[in-house]
């Protein structure tokens, strides 16, 4: 008696729909926060300090000058300053705002950065290029020097990060990054390698893992190598003034 029985009692073969995980995730909403917590020095910067504690990225209500560009602002609980990003409803960055004390940097990119790449499919590769000047923020005028940022993306198989903040399902970036400057005649290289999970199902990423290599200018290393990560904590309902998460808001009866 054969055991090889069809369940059905039929050999013809059932189709399946194809899963489709990809799903652009809305545009930037005011209220958006999300609180991690962060080990290692603050990313991007001279690598010294150490900014082990909460990170907060939260949206506030728009006050662009430039429509159609939302302000997304960083904050770290143990690092001076705050960075204040520009991006469209497609999560590119057109403005890069680095304020600390009285002192403001601001970086105007051509063309805006793709933060979380949403136009790569699985399993490809793709180099995005952008150049960079830096702009007077008093008058918005161009100033000297600037510098090109170069991303080498791959993007891996889609993965469930758990997190303190719960269990999510994110888009898989290896990103490797190059930013270089010139300014009165020194050229200087910063290298990384990002490691980056993006949930369209909460608008931000989950996790990030970066690796920097020392800082060089005009060849020689400047600055230290070092490791940070970041990962989500808590995300809204928070407090968008302060780096702590709020209290949970009772569900309202229906």
């Amino acid at each position: 008696m054969s055991l090889f029985l069809s369940a059905c009692g039929s050999a013809q073969k059932q189709k399946t729909e194809a899963i489709e995980l990809d799903r652009n995730p809305p545009a930037p909403a005011a209220g958006q926060a999300y609180y991690y917590q962060h080990t290692g020095p603050r990313p991007w910067s001279d690598g010294r300090q150490d900014a082990s504690g909460g990170r907060l990225v939260v949206v506030p209500e728009p006050k662009s000058p430039n429509p159609g560009l939302w302000d997304v602002e960083e904050h770290f609980e143990r690092a001076d300053g705050v960075q204040v990003f520009q991006i469209d409803p497609q999560y590119r960055l057109h403005h890069l705002a680095i304020k600390s004390g009285e002192n403001e940097i601001v970086l105007r990119y051509n063309p805006a950065r793709p933060l979380r790449f949403l136009d790569l499919k699985k399993d490809k590769k793709k180099t995005f290029e952008s150049r960079f000047v830096f702009v007077d923020p008093q008058t918005g005028r161009t100033m000297e020097g600037g510098g090109k940022y170069t991303s080498e993306v791959e993007r891996r198989y889609d993965v469930r990060i758990v997190s303190p903040a719960g269990a999510y399902l994110c888009r898989q970036f290896i990103i490797q990054t190059t930013v270089e400057t010139n300014v009165q005649d020194i050229r200087t290289i910063f290298k990384a390698e990002i490691h980056s999970y993006w949930c369209d199902d909460i608008g931000w990423f989950v996790q990030e893992e970066y690796d920097f290599e020392p800082m060089r200018q005009n060849g020689q290393p400047v600055q230290p190598a070092y490791k940070a990560v970041s990962t989500l904590a808590k995300y809204k309902p928070m407090n968008p003034d302060s780096l702590r998460p709020a209290e949970e808001t009772p569900e309202e009866p229906s």
